[in-house]
């Protein structure tokens, strides 16, 4: 007669009783898909990784990487930063990357974007605006 109910934006104590016995794997974190899968590394602004990565599928750097990285499909974004060695089919780069650089297929330099160090491209394009410290060798 004088029950509190549960309002509807607070789980009542038998949601929480069926959560805690529920497999964490089973519970949804997000109601909407990841864009990243379990392949992809982000690294954001203000994380720094030191090492050799090796990425299968995709990388998105706005964070800095010191050491070499090997990944299909690379994009540094503005703040991001590698020093190391990197090999990739395609790379967007719009931050800096300092050492060499190797892409098996399409290479796009942003404006802004610095690279210093031997790069070596199957394609490029370079916006007006990017700099260039090193060589630039065609595969």
């Amino acid at each position: 007669m004088f029950f509190k109910s549960a309002s509807p934006n607070q789980p009542s104590k038998i949601d929480e009783v069926q959560l805690q016995n529920t497999p964490m794997a089973t519970i949804p974190i997000t109601q909407n898909p990841s864009p990243y899968n379990a392949e992809d590394l982000v690294v954001g602004e203000g994380v720094v990784l030191n090492g050799t990565l090796e990425v299968p599928n995709k990388a998105m750097i706005s964070g800095t990487i010191n050491g070499d990285l090997k990944v299909h499909l690379l994009a540094v974004e503005i703040t991001g930063k590698i020093e190391g060695k990197v090999v990739c089919q395609i790379a967007d780069i719009a931050g800096h990357v300092k050492d060499d650089l190797r892409v098996n297929e399409l290479l796009i330099i942003r404006a802004g974007s610095i690279i210093s160090g031997n790069i070596y491209y199957k394609e490029i394009e370079i916006e007006k605006g990017a700099k260039i410290i090193g060589q630039l060798s065609m595969l």
